[in-house]
């Protein structure tokens, strides 16, 4: 049995106004590339006593489609996901457990020494931050040059790992599972019908992970049996198995791999839209989450499903 199972009712939900085209044009992209920022919490002194300075991070990420709308890739042979069942606006960036902008997903402290400690050969790994969690504000922004226009996603970033996700997991686990259910959906008519409710008890958030990975080419799956990145190369890597150049297959069968492998789901709660394609007159969209709320709170707002869309200049 799936923990996805447990789900709300999802059936009246309607695709995000802004989501269609956000696709159409990402997809136009030669390499779906976004900018990343994230905030990190930095403890400096002994103890904390120096206090805890926020500093900006950014970094370039590769976007792999929406949450439970795996894109298609003949070459994929993991087991997948019975389709049509459950579908989302929620943008997904896969990363590595061991990366240094974990600290920044979960958001907790992170020491002003932890480079120097890495540098000396000490272990830093943070069990805070080894599992499925985070929750951690981020801002993703897309510049889609082919069509010149500029996508910012605003919402908070869940971390998803292989092993503590379905079937009580954990209860980190468990938790960012309902936390993400709760803006997936039924993809269209016909929801409440036997086939499909047999289908929603077969969906695997664990199967979905899984086919993330192998929707990847081999030579990038192996990055994930990479030595720790940051750390100098003159320091002895202890697991032999990790070394640079290699591929690899299945993530069921690869446990080095599934340690470290790691997807990242964007829940949204803002979504700015600049079209600067004419440049006569540029045009600006701010699109904000409601939820249930159905009135619209920005002066010319317009509510479409649970979102509201109003024009801006740009």
């Amino acid at each position: 049995m799936s923990s996805t199972t447990t789900a709300p009712a999802a059936a009246t939900k309607q695709p995000a106004p802004w989501r269609d085209l956000f696709l159409e044009h990402v997809n136009a992209m030669p390499s779906p590339e976004f900018s990343l920022s994230t905030i990190r919490r930095v403890r400096r002194g002994s103890s904390g006593g120096g206090g805890v300075t926020l500093e900006p991070r950014v970094r370039t990420c590769i976007f792999r489609g929406l949450w439970a709308d795996l894109p298609v890739n003949s070459k994929n042979e993991a087991e997948l996901n019975p389709p049509g069942v459950w579908t989302s606006d929620l943008p997904v960036f896969t990363t590595d457990a061991r990366m240094d902008k974990m600290a920044e997903l979960f958001d907790v402290e992170a020491d002003a020494d932890a480079a120097a400690a890495a540098s000396s050969g000490e272990k830093t790994d943070d069990e805070r931050v080894r599992g499925s969690g985070g929750g951690a504000a981020v801002e993703a922004m897309f510049w889609v040059k082919e069509s010149m226009v500029q996508w910012r996603i605003r919402g908070r970033a869940y971390v998803l790992a292989p092993d503590d996700v379905d079937d009580g997991g954990s209860e980190a686990g468990d938790k960012t599972v309902r936390t993400i259910m709760q803006r997936m959906r039924k993809p269209g008519p016909g929801d409440d019908d036997d086939d499909d409710n047999d289908k929603g008890k077969s969906w695997s958030f664990r199967r979905e992970i899984a086919a993330q990975f192998e929707n990847l080419s081999p030579g990038m799956r192996g990055t994930w049996r990479n030595p720790p990145s940051g750390r100098p190369i003159e320091l002895p890597v202890e697991d032999p198995r990790l070394k640079l150049g290699q591929k690899t297959g299945s993530l069921v069968a690869d446990d080095l791999a599934r340690q470290n492998f790691r997807v990242v789901v964007i829940v949204p709660d803002f979504v700015d839209r600049c079209d600067l394609s004419d440049p006569a007159r540029g045009r600006r969209w701010f699109y904000t989450f409601l939820g249930g709320q159905a009135q619209a709170k920005t002066p010319g707002g317009q509510v479409e499903g649970e979102w509201e869309k109003v024009e801006v200049w740009p």
